[in-house]
């Protein structure tokens, strides 16, 4: 299975896996790389991901709040089930 996630938030990867989990489906590896956002081609990342970024921004410099830069890059997951063709679930 591959996957790029199409927010940037704490709890996405977890988020993913659980679907696995909660079928009681075995993973075997799971990888990640890091592209540019885009890269991919469509639908590979969060066409709104940098304005997104750049708001988040601009509201916590309005605040005083601290400033985290975003990242340039996206991941795009690699998982390697364990599951057998003939099983439902």
């Amino acid at each position: 299975v591959v996957f790029t996630p199409h927010r940037d938030e704490a709890g996405v990867l977890f988020k993913a896996m659980s679907v696995f989990a909660v079928r009681d489906i075995n993973l075997s590896k799971i990888e990640s790389r890091p592209h540019k956002p885009g890269v991919l081609g469509a639908g590979a990342g969060p066409a709104a991901g940098a304005s997104g970024g750049a708001e988040a921004r601009r509201a916590s410099a309005a605040n005083g709040t601290a400033v985290v830069p975003a990242a340039s890059f996206e991941y795009t997951f690699y998982v390697d089930l364990l599951v057998g063709v003939e099983e439902e679930r």
